[in-house]
């Protein structure tokens, strides 16, 4: 009995944390499940791939979230430390977009007259440190094969089932243990 109260107490010390949010900042994402492995999301022409790129098009980004995350859009910058280059491979401040009612590549754009119609700028949150979206805290993240091995599209879908050459992944702003 003795034994079950600290065991009662941690589990429940355990269980708020994970409901605490990530709060604002530069951050980086990074995408787990299939083959992901906690690779971090980057910017390649205007879309979000999972990955480790040396393409000179490529930029390593971190997103600046506000304390209003899900109000307001996810700005990303370039992070010239980690990039395959120290050049800006972008202008401007782009920021994040999905579509909600598609199984489609998520993307950057860099004002509101260039983002995909039916694209989504806003209402992401965290869920710990499990990226969102909407009220109803949907995650449907898919890393796609694409023609490099390694190098995944970033997808947003509900779909039902599986789609052809994708996995289902968590975005988390977690970064891998060892890294």
């Amino acid at each position: 009995m003795l034994f079950t109260l600290p065991l009662l107490a941690l589990c429940g010390l355990s269980s708020a944390k994970s409901k605490r949010s990530t709060s604002g900042g530069d951050i980086t994402l990074y995408a787990y499940g299939g083959e992901t492995n906690g690779a971090p999301v980057f910017y390649s022409d205007g879309l979000a791939y999972i990955g480790y790129s040396e393409s000179n098009t490529a930029a390593n980004i971190t997103f600046t979230i506000s304390a209003n995350a899900s109000s307001e859009p996810w700005y990303i910058s370039q992070n010239t430390t980690s990039s395959p280059n120290t050049t800006s491979v972008f202008t401007g401040t782009p920021f994040f977009y999905i579509i909600p009612d598609g199984y489609q590549q998520a993307g950057f754009a860099k004002n509101s007259s260039v983002v995909p119609s039916g694209a989504a700028t806003t209402g992401f949150r965290f869920y710990g440190s499990a990226v969102a979206y909407s009220s109803e805290l949907e995650q449907a993240f898919w890393a796609v094969d694409t023609n490099t091995t390694g190098i995944y599209a970033l997808y947003w879908g509900l779909v039902n089932s599986n789609v052809e050459n994708s996995t289902s992944i968590i975005l988390k702003s977690t970064p891998p243990v060892g890294s």
